[in-house]
């Protein structure tokens, strides 16, 4: 079953931050065999708080997601989402 990380983005706090934090997390990703199926402005909030952003990782198992996300190389670049953003990350699966 396939699980989606999901990254809201309530505030941008640091640009230049958040573009080298991109430049270091995307390889993890497709190094963990993930891909974004949603980018950073591609969606419209229908329904309660809005969020500057949306990001949308996919991965072909939970495990997998997981596994990506606690892995050194990623949290190595979450450092610079931390300091670039105000931001909520979610796990989802089915």
């Amino acid at each position: 079953m396939s699980a989606q990380v999901v990254f809201s983005v309530k505030k941008v706090l640091d640009q230049e931050a958040l573009v080298e934090y991109r430049k270091l997390a995307h390889p993890t990703i497709e190094a963990a065999g993930g891909k974004i199926v949603s980018g950073f402005t591609g969606y419209k909030a229908l329904e309660g708080d809005d969020f500057v952003a949306m990001v949308i990782v996919e991965f072909l198992t939970r495990e997998a997601a997981e596994a990506w996300y606690h892995g050194a190389p990623y949290q190595e670049a979450s450092k610079l989402r931390r300091k670039g953003s105000d931001c909520v990350v979610s796990l989802v699966s089915w």
